[in-house]
Order: structure tokens, then sequence, then C-alpha cells
């Protein structure tokens, strides 16, 4: 799928529409469709979300790709130094070997802050469901990936 960032942009809302769609298909044939469905868009949704409100120009993609053993997702969206550095703050530490700590500590100061820290649900989903996302840094594009093993 191909997203115009100018058009994409324009609407918040449509990234619960495009997260619920990307994920629908990618679950259409799995044991629990909707189970995964669920985890699928709700990456998706948070990648668009973080582009939304931290654009460049030109077009992101989303790309699935399925599998007999997993389903992997992955968002490719135009980068400048500042649009990098807003998606490192958020998936730069999912790593960490004190995540579950991290999400149980100040998760919910993460959402509740005055400006919601966008690193909290990429914490919910590595430390709550084991599903990390991995960042890949380019020139002109990060990839924010996410595999999922099919059940």
């Amino acid at each position: 799928m191909r997203l115009a960032l100018s058009g994409f942009a324009e609407s918040w809302a449509q990234s619960r529409v495009v997260a619920d769609y990307v994920a629908r298909y990618s679950a259409s044939d799995r044991f629990d469709p909707e189970g995964l469905a669920t985890r699928i868009s709700s990456f998706v949704n948070e990648v668009l979300e973080l582009a939304f409100a931290n654009h460049g120009e030109g077009t992101m993609t989303v790309d699935v790709t399925r599998e007999d053993e997993a389903i992997h997702v992955a968002c490719t969206v135009p980068t400048s130094p500042e649009v990098t550095a807003v998606f490192d703050r958020a998936l730069g530490d999912l790593g960490r070997p004190d995540l579950l700590q991290r999400h149980c500590e100040g998760f919910l100061a993460l959402l509740d802050a005055p400006e919601p820290d966008p690193a909290g649900a990429f914490v919910e989903m590595a430390s709550v469901f084991g599903l990390t996302p991995s960042l890949l840094r380019g020139d002109d594009a990060v990839v924010v990936s996410l595999t999922i093993p099919a059940e």
C-alpha cells in the first residue's frame, strides 16, 4: 500500500481505517484472525500516527508478507534528520533488558503525560505481547517492521 503523506496527513482519523484494512487482509486466513488482526492493526496504527504527527514529503509504504510461519509488516516513511530522531525516540530503546520493568513503572506516565510519549504503545507491544518492532534507519527513509509468528 502506498500513501502520499501530503494527502494522508490531512486527516488523522484515516490511520485507524488504514490500519484495520491492512490487519484484516493480513490475518484473514489465520487460526485466530480477530486476535491477530487486533495486534497488526495496533502496530500499523501507531506507526501511521507517528508518521502523521511527524512527516516529511513523499510517499509512505506499508508492505505485508504472509508466510506459513509468520506475517511480516514493514512501514517505510521518507525521512529527514528530525523525523528520524522522532522514530528513534519512539522505538530506539525497545531492546533494553528492563523493558517489562519500564512498562510496569512508567506506562501510565507515558500515556497520561500532557503530550503523550509515542514510545508508550511500542513499549506495551514489546513488553506485554512480546512483539518488538524493529527500526532500520536510512539516509532517505526509516523502516519500522514487525514480525508476528503464525498461530
